[in-house]
């Protein structure tokens, strides 16, 4: 007896696609939107939620509707043998027509679209910032710290779980060099995609198990053997695609970890600091001289007045740890697969995050066996390359810089006898409201009536222009002579 499966959503049976491709054939119906979609569920890591697509039919699907979340059951017979997996927590996200029918028919075929938890808990929104440091000081911004004291990476992870996830963070699978820094998630997305971003800062993934409808912390892992032990143990891919990696195309003879500096220096010098590490253990064929650059979010620091770097040892030891975890994600959850096994393999979930990057379970059609698949994705490992400090360009914190004064000439008159003028301080300073740069102005008087220009027989000179004062007004007059003072005559 060849082995079989059933499968449920919510507790309803969902339709074989083979025999809803078979009835839009015989009705002359399209397929093509929903052929190779269903019936699928795709499980990967990160802040992304899994999705799925299956058809129902109506009065199966609205049974469903009064359920926040429902499980998707498959139940696996080998023999006499029958294995359930359950994955929990599903949400339905859409629904439409998969051909032609009535909306009263309750044997209307419907396509529907689900996801898992990740689609609500992405939903919270997220703004804040943590250890950000002054940009004209080393100090940090008292604001972003804390309480005062900079976050170190398990409170940082803490502080984005609750609101994401809810309840206690995991520890992290080990301790991150140093202290997260210069982390601006304002404006940002939700908690749920700053959490992820930090994680993979520090090589880890932020894993959602449909098993239990659970969430964890995973860290790539050093190779593959935990794959290598699930394919001891099955021995019944369909097809796989091992994948190769070609060194003399991605793994860089060096990787230079870039740095910010603080202070930001003038405009015109360059506002990084880099170190180069050696990538080891190297491929036996590589190209030399090759340099992969990884940006990184620990500051650089050159206080003043020496101006001179203090924090050398830190960066050293932040760029080594960076080349190490870049080498071990490359040789787990980074290197390229794609590898299709029979049924389904519940265990390849404990991978995610570690050997695989993403799980799909596919039926595509047919009650025997065979056409129920597991299969594992892995894509290149490009994401360390990628990460980049999240900062948001148009936030410039200017809370202890000292606003520039300049003082203003204004009122220029003549009294009679000399030209006088006004002076006034124009206080510049520039803000951040809601994201933008403005330019924030206040004045204040110094004097009054100062004489400019003494006029008893002199006339003032720039290289191409006079101005006197002649019966009472301010004249102005075009010369060719160089800037002097010269006697004239008929001042009053």
């Amino acid at each position: 007896m060849p082995d079989s499966f059933t499968i449920t959503f919510g507790g309803r049976p969902v339709i074989d696609p083979q025999s809803a491709m078979r009835t839009c054939r015989e009705h002359g119906f399209p397929d093509d939107h929903f052929r190779g979609l269903v019936t699928s569920y795709v499980c990967p890591t990160g802040p992304k939620p899994g999705v799925g697509y299956l058809l129902m039919r109506k009065k199966d699907l609205d049974a469903t509707r009064n359920s926040a979340t429902v499980d998707l059951v498959i139940t696996y017979r080998a023999g006499s043998a029958a294995t359930a997996t359950t994955l929990r927590g599903m949400i339905i996200t859409a629904s439409s027509m998969a051909f032609p029918g009535r909306d009263d028919d309750d044997d209307s075929v419907f396509l529907v679209s689900f996801a898992d938890g990740r689609h609500a808990k992405r939903r919270v929104s997220w703004s804040k910032a943590y250890n950000l440091r002054q940009r004209n000081d080393t100090e940090y911004i008292t604001t972003t710290t804390n309480g005062g004291t900079a976050w170190t990476w398990q409170q940082l992870v803490q502080d984005l779980w609750t609101p994401s996830i809810g309840g206690t963070s995991p520890t992290l699978p080990y301790t991150p060099n140093g202290t997260p820094e210069g982390l601006d998630f304002y404006h940002s997305d939700s908690a749920l995609d700053c959490l992820a971003d930090v994680l993979l800062r520090i090589n880890c993934q932020l894993v959602h198990d449909p098993r239990t409808s659970l969430y964890t912390i995973r860290r790539s892992a050093n190779g593959r053997a935990g794959l290598t032990a699930i394919d001891s143990r099955q021995r019944n891919y369909a097809w796989q695609d091992r994948g190769t990696q070609w060194p003399q195309a991605d793994w860089p003879a060096t990787i230079r970890v870039r740095f910010r500096k603080r202070p930001i220096p003038a405009y015109d010098a360059d506002p990084y600091v880099s170190e180069d590490v050696t990538t080891t253990p190297a491929p036996s064929v590589l190209v030399s001289g090759t340099i992969l650059q990884l940006d990184d979010d620990l500051f650089a620091l050159y206080p003043a007045p020496a101006g001179t770097l203090t924090n050398g040892s830190d960066l050293t030891a932040r760029a080594t740890e960076r080349m190490q975890e870049w080498v071990r994600r490359r040789t787990s959850i980074g290197f390229p697969l794609m590898r299709s096994y029979k049924g389904v393999v519940p265990e390849l979930f404990d991978q995610l995050g570690e050997t695989v990057s993403a799980i799909c379970i596919s039926d595509r059609g047919g009650s025997e066996g065979a056409a129920l698949t597991t299969e594992i994705r892995n894509q290149d490992g490009s994401a360390l390359d990628d990460w980049k400090p999240r900062e948001n360009p148009h936030w410039v914190w200017w809370a202890d810089e000292t606003p520039v004064t300049i003082p203003v000439i204004q009122n220029v008159v003549c009294d009679g006898a000399n030209i006088v003028h006004d002076v006034v301080n124009y206080e510049i300073s520039q803000v951040n409201r809601d994201g933008k740069i403005f330019l924030e102005i206040d004045t204040s008087p110094v004097s009054e009536g100062t004489t400019l220009i003494p006029l008893v027989c002199k006339e003032f000179l720039t290289p191409d222009s006079s101005i006197a004062c002649v019966d009472g007004n301010i004249v102005f007059t075009k010369v060719s002579d160089h800037g002097l003072f010269v006697d004239c005559e008929g001042c009053p």
